[in-house]
C-alpha cells in the first residue's frame, strides 16, 4: 500500500469480505482500528504542514515528519 486511496480501497475491500462472510467481523475490526490510526496521523500531519506553511517555514513531503 502506497497511498490514501489504495488505503480507502483495502478498507472498502474489507467492507465487502465482512458483507460476503470472508472475513469476520472481529478481524474486519482490528483491520478499521489500525486504519483509522493511521488516518488519524495522516490528518495530523496535514494539520502541521498547513501551520509550517502559514507562518512562512519550508514545508516538507508528507511522511518525512520529524518525530524526535
Amino acid at each position: 500500500m502506497k497511498t490514501t486511496g489504495e488505503l480507502r480501497q483495502f478498507l472498502a475491500d474489507t467492507m465487502v469480505s465482512v458483507r460476503d462472510a470472508k472475513l469476520s467481523p472481529e478481524r474486519a475490526s482490528v483491520v478499521i482500528k489500525a486504519a483509522a490510526q493511521i488516518n488519524e496521523s495522516f490528518y495530523s500531519e496535514a494539520k502541521i504542514k498547513a501551520l509550517e506553511k502559514s507562518f512562512g517555514n519550508a514545508i516538507s513531503a508528507l511522511g518525512k515528519l520529524d518525530i524526535n
